[in-house]
């Protein structure tokens, strides 16, 4: 987690970004990639406008530009979208994510993204993809997958469906 002069703090994760800032935090939905920069998804101007009593478009732009200017352990790309915030509530978490799971939570508390990591970009990358392999070849049950979040060249595309399709315990929805 990195804390600002004023505060304010952003914790960087395997699927996520969350902005904290006094009681109020805002969650970026990030999508892996295998070989392309990481896509963090951020509400469009029109979207923000929604919460501007809990973060202004200044802030927006504050947020912006720390995440591009942090030397994070990944490289990011930022797209601007047509979606709603999720504000001051956590992501779900459903059947089929690794952040279901201990391990996650036990490299989560590592902070491995953040700038003090002990771990270079790619060796931050390996772990958490050989963690959703691990994951995905394992797991039992109905797994649910958002059509939205399969985008070729993404980690959940390339990696972990595969090893899902391979997995006779698993019944994929895919919604």
């Amino acid at each position: 987690m990195v804390v600002l002069p004023d505060g304010a703090m952003i914790e960087m994760s395997w699927k996520r970004v969350k902005y904290i800032n006094h009681d109020s935090f805002i969650i970026l939905q990030i999508i892996p990639m295998i070989k392309a920069k990481d896509i963090i998804l951020i509400p469009n101007k029109e979207r923000w406008r929604n919460i501007e009593n809990v973060f202004s478009l200044n802030e927006r732009e504050e947020i912006i530009f720390l995440l591009e200017h942090i030397n994070w352990k990944r490289d990011i790309n930022i797209i601007e979208l047509d979606i709603y915030p999720i504000l001051n509530k956590e992501f779900d978490i459903n059947t089929g994510m690794i952040e279901s799971t201990k391990g996650y939570d036990i490299l989560n508390k590592e902070n491995l993204f953040d700038v003090d990591s002990k771990l270079e970009k790619e060796q931050v990358k390996n772990v958490y993809c050989k963690l959703e392999e691990k994951f995905a070849k394992i797991s039992n049950g109905t797994v649910v997958i958002s059509r939205d979040l399969l985008i070729k060249g993404s980690v959940l595309y390339e990696i972990t469906m595969p090893a899902f399709e391979k997995n006779s315990n698993v019944i994929l929805e895919i919604k």
